[in-house]
C-alpha cells in the first residue's frame, strides 16, 4: 500500500478445489458455468495459504500491485481495475473525495497456494469492495457473484467458505455454504504437489463440451449436487469425499476422451497409492484442473498416509477446510 493511502481495507480469502467438477462455460466473456458444481475452501494445516488483498484510495492514477508486481492498468472487462471502477463512484462519494483527483488501487498476496488462486484473488478483491462501499450489506449478492466470475468462474467458493454448491439453475448461477469449516475437523486433506505448469482452464471448458457425453455429464451434476447436499444434512462427510472421487474419476475420463490429459505420471502413481490405502483403511483422491491431487483422510492417520506417499510428488502439504472471504483491517 502507498504511504499516501487515504482509506483502505484488508481481506483474506482462501482458495479452493472442486468436488463436483466444473467443465463448460455459457460464455467466454462472462464465464457463467454450464452446470452445477460443487467445491471446498482450503487452508494450511500447519502453514499459512491464503490471499491477502488491500484496496485503498490515493490522489492520482489507479495502481495495482500482484505479489509485489505492479501490474499495468487495464479496464478490460475481465481486469480487476474494471470491477474496482464500476463501483469507485459510490466509494469515493462515500468518503467525499472527487473521482477526477482520486482512484481506487489495489495490492494482493498470494500466499503457499497450491491451486484455486484466482477463486481467492476474486473473493478477497470482492469482500474489499463490499466493506468500502456504502451499504454493501445490501448488494445483490447473486448478481456481484456474477460480475465477479469474470476474474474467476468459482469465485462463489472462496466467497462464503466450506463446502459450497453453485447451481445453474435456468439462467441463474449462484453460490450457497451447505457445511461450514467445522463439519471438516476430523479429516485433513494432503495437497500432494507437483511443480509443474497446469493446463489453462480455458483448455478444458472450450473441449470438454465436445464430448458426447457431456450433455448426460449435465444432467449427473445436477443430481450429484442433490446427493451431495443430503450427505451434507446428514454429516457423512466420508461419503461426501467418496462421491467427490467417483466425480473425478467420471470427469477426468471425459476431458481425456476430448484430448486435454491432465493426470501425469506422478499424479497416477499418487492415485494408485492411494487406492492400494484404501484396501486396509480409508482415504479418497480429487484432481481438479491443477497438478495436484488432493487426498481426504481422517485426521487420526493423516500422518502414516503422509508418510506413505512421500516421495511420490514434490511436496504434501496438510490442509484443513477453510471459512469464507472476511474483512482483517480497515481505516474506518
Amino acid at each position: 500500500m502507498q504511504s499516501e493511502a487515504l482509506e483502505f481495507v484488508e481481506s483474506v480469502a482462501y482458495p479452493t478445489f472442486g468436488t463436483i467438477l466444473l467443465g463448460g462455460l455459457s460464455d467466454s466473456r462472462n464465464r457463467i458455468p454450464l452446470h452445477t458444481s460443487a467445491g471446498l475452501a482450503y487452508t494450511g494445516l500447519e502453514s499459512k495459504i491464503e490471499t491477502r488483498t488491500m484496496i485503498y484510495i490515493v490522489k492520482g492514477e489507479p495502481v495495482g500491485y500482484f505479489n509485489r508486481q505492479k501490474m499495468e492498468y487495464s479496464e478490460e472487462y475481465r481486469s480487476p481495475f474494471a470491477v474496482m471502477k464500476e463501483m469507485s463512484l459510490n466509494i469515493l462519494g462515500r468518503f467525499n473525495l472527487n473521482p477526477a483527483e482520486n482512484s481506487l488501487c489495489f495490492d494482493s498476496e498470494n500466499i503457499g497456494i497450491l491451486s484455486g488462486s484466482s477463486d481467492s484473488g476474486a473473493a478477497a478483491l470482492g469482500r474489499a469492495l463490499i466493506e468500502m462501499n456504502p451499504g454493501g450489506k445490501d448488494i445483490d449478492m447473486e448478481k456481484f457473484e456474477n460480475r465477479l466470475r469474470v476474474v474467476s468462474e468459482s469465485v462463489g467458493r472462496s466467497l462464503y467458505g466450506g463446502l459450497t454448491i453453485t447451481e445453474r439453475t435456468g439462467s441463474r448461477c449462484f453460490t450457497r455454504q451447505i457445511l461450514s469449516p467445522e463439519a471438516f475437523s476430523d479429516f485433513v486433506v494432503l495437497g500432494c504437489r507437483f511443480n509443474e505448469t497446469r493446463k489453462p482452464s480455458d483448455a478444458i471448458h472450450t473441449n470438454i463440451v465436445k464430448s458426447s457425453e457431456y450433455e448426460a455429464r449435465v444432467k449427473r451434476t445436477a443430481d450429484k449436487a442433490v446427493e451431495m447436499e443430503k450427505l451434507a444434512k446428514n454429516s457423512k462427510i466420508q461419503e461426501i469425499f467418496e462421491l467427490s472421487m467417483h466425480d473425478t474419476d467420471e470427469y477426468h475420463r471425459l476431458i481425456e476422451s476430448v484430448g486435454v490429459k491432465i493426470i501425469n505420471k506422478g499424479m497416477a502413481e499418487v492415485i494408485n497409492s492411494v487406492n492400494q490405502y484404501r484396501r486396509e483403511s480409508w482415504a479418497s483422491y480429487i484432481v481438479t484442473g491443477g497438478t495436484n491431487v488432493f487426498v481426504p483422510v481422517h485426521r487420526s492417520e493423516y500422518l502414516s498416509l503422509r508418510e506413505r506417499l512421500s516421495g511420490l510428488c514434490d511436496e504434501i502439504v496438510p490442509l484443513k477446510i477453510a471459512e469464507g472471504a472476511r474483512i482483517i483491517g480497515k481505516s474506518f
